[in-house]
């Protein structure tokens, strides 16, 4: 008799009266997902403006022109080579470590 009263408890759990299964009520005000910062900064856009995106150099390059395509080029490589940007580039006086580094940190994902 108690096999009998343990089996009928034990899947009587759950199952309302009226057959339907009993499930827990989700989160009544979820709170919204948090926006992911734009790493394609206005910063990082103008390094690559006024290192890559030079008339003689990458000027209307479509992999220069959207934080996607420029991290899809082959830049990453390039840069930490050091084969771009190159020393003839009319701006290259205004490169510097830290350029480099940012450009570095943005294709990586750092």
């Amino acid at each position: 008799m108690k096999i009998l009263f343990v089996f009928a408890f034990l899947f009587s759990c759950g199952i309302e009266p009226s057959g339907t299964t009993y499930r827990k009520p989700g989160p009544t005000n979820p709170s919204p997902p948090t926006p992911e910062p734009n790493p394609w900064s206005d910063e990082i856009q103008g390094i690559v403006k006024e290192q890559c995106a030079l008339s003689g150099c990458h000027a209307g390059a479509t992999f220069v022109s959207t934080g996607p395509a420029f991290k899809a080029s082959s830049s990453l490589r390039r840069i930490e080579s050091g084969s771009m940007p190159l020393r003839s580039s009319p701006n290259y006086g205004l490169y510097n470590d830290e350029k480099k580094r940012k450009l570095i940190d943005y294709l990586s994902g750092s």
